[in-house]
């Protein structure tokens, strides 16, 4: 790129009358034109750092509101201008346009969309993984708090007695050590750790004002402080709702409760051991096999044939985290990959694996690879904005902030192959790692453990 060339399109991309859907076109069409070989180093930097400074997301629209220092008529024609410009030729007529004046003295003030179609990633506050990993750690390693996640054994009984100072058990008072125990990890973590996974546990715990429960995708009414449970201990006195069975105590049965996927849960035993399999992966529900049945399921609603097979896979790994979001990501990532494949006449198939590594940090790694496919964008347009788009937004704001972080590596469709961090978002000045050679798509999610 000469400079002149340069300049110009630098130019206009730093207009700040530019709205976000322009400014991303005027990228794509500066590469498109002058060829990503003949830009140097320094000035993808530069563009792609204005493609950051974005501060809406929002596609093309109809235009609402202007600058109310304007006056109606500067207004009016600042409108007409824009929108005949964009009707004619894009992003590039509006470019034209705006090269006839360069002052920005006929240009609107910031427009803003009627329609958005992705989450704003631009105000999204980013939660570190490595917070949600702690606040699971110390939420499983609280001697109070154990209880809601296993069977009360004579051990568990022993230790919360000597806690709480008690000569026997009482539900009152164990009631209330939970909810303040647990009220005062989550302030802890209140602006750090996922916040739909705070909220679960909380609903677990405490529910609402009257005690109900709303948890999981079942809803689940039931809670630690519900009014059928507290009815139970009255009745009950000394007893243990979930005991293990050296207590020799029959527990709280509940009015049969089944959920979404058949199971039926009939004692608060049982109900505990469903709440855990939703915050912890181990062996006995280990990731693989809840993939295999995720993927069935998607294919089952939808009419699907996607494949699944697995690449290197540690059945072993145990996990903390909020597996319902996670199978919301497979779920969602088979969605995606469906409308991507829609022109293929072969079905989509995927190779998943799931690795511990130690480099550059300790963290479980979980690949979903789309074997025999391209990334529909270039590179330039993916590093640093791809988070904002429609499919990835959505991943990110519903699944993946405040669980994992997400790396993409692929083939692109400027025949360039790379490695490109999605989120946490990064830096204006990040610069992508090229590869020499990649086959498929890739979605890398890091994981991080305490």
């Amino acid at each position: 790129m000469n400079s002149k060339e340069s300049q110009f399109f630098i130019d206009f991309i730093s207009n700040k009358y530019l709205r976000d859907a322009e400014r991303k076109k005027a990228v794509e069409l500066a590469f498109k034109e002058l060829g990503e070989n003949s830009i140097s180093m320094s000035e993808k930097k530069e563009l792609r750092g204005y493609l950051m400074k974005s501060t809406t997301v929002s596609e093309p629209a109809d235009v609402e509101e202007y600058d109310t220092r304007r006056s109606s008529t500067e207004k009016e024609e600042a409108v007409n201008k824009i929108k005949s410009v964009q009707s004619r030729d894009g992003a590039l007529g509006v470019m034209k346009e705006w090269e006839l004046d360069k002052s920005g003295k006929s240009s609107p003030g910031k427009l803003q969309s009627s329609k958005t179609e992705t989450p704003d990633l631009v105000s999204t506050k980013y939660h570190d993984p490595r917070a949600t990993a702690k606040f699971l750690s110390e939420f499983n390693q609280n001697l109070i708090l154990k209880a809601v996640t296993h069977p009360i054994d004579s051990n568990l009984l022993a230790d919360t007695l000597k806690i709480l100072n008690l000569p026997e058990y009482s539900f009152d008072k164990h009631l209330d050590a939970l909810q303040k125990e647990y009220k005062k990890l989550s302030n802890k973590y209140f602006n750090e750790a996922a916040e739909n996974l705070r909220k679960k546990i909380y609903s677990y715990i405490i529910g609402d004002k009257e005690g109900r429960g709303r948890w999981s995708t079942d809803k689940i009414k039931y809670s630690w402080s519900c009014a059928e449970i507290k009815s139970w201990a009255v009745k009950n006195p000394g007893q243990v709702p979930n005991p293990d069975l050296s207590l020799n105590q029959q527990g709280f049965k509940l009015d049969r409760l089944k959920l979404a996927n058949g199971e039926k849960l009939s004692t608060w035993n049982e109900l505990v051991a469903h709440f855990q399999k939703e915050i912890e992966i181990r062996y006995q529900n280990n990731l693989k096999l809840l993939i295999s049945r995720w993927i069935r399921e998607w294919n089952k609603k939808n009419d699907g044939q996607i494949g699944c097979t697995f690449g290197s896979f540690n059945e072993g790994i145990k996990l903390r985290t909020d597996v319902e979001k996670i199978e919301q990501l497979v779920k969602n990532i088979c969605s995606m990959i469906n409308r991507e494949n829609s022109n293929n006449p072969d079905s989509p198939c995927l190779k998943i694996s799931l690795t511990e590594e130690s480099e550059p940090e300790k963290m479980i790694l979980l690949k979903i690879l789309h074997v025999d496919s391209i990334f529909k964008k270039s590179v330039i347009t993916t590093s640093g904005n791809a988070h904002n788009g429609r499919d990835f937004g959505g991943l990110i704001s519903n699944q993946i902030n405040g669980l994992c972080d997400w790396d993409l590596k692929a083939e692109f469709t400027d025949n360039q192959f790379a490695h490109i961090q999605i989120w946490p978002p990064p830096s204006s000045d990040y610069t992508p790692v090229y590869l020499e050679k990649f086959a498929g798509v890739q979605y890398e999610f890091k994981f991080y453990t305490s």
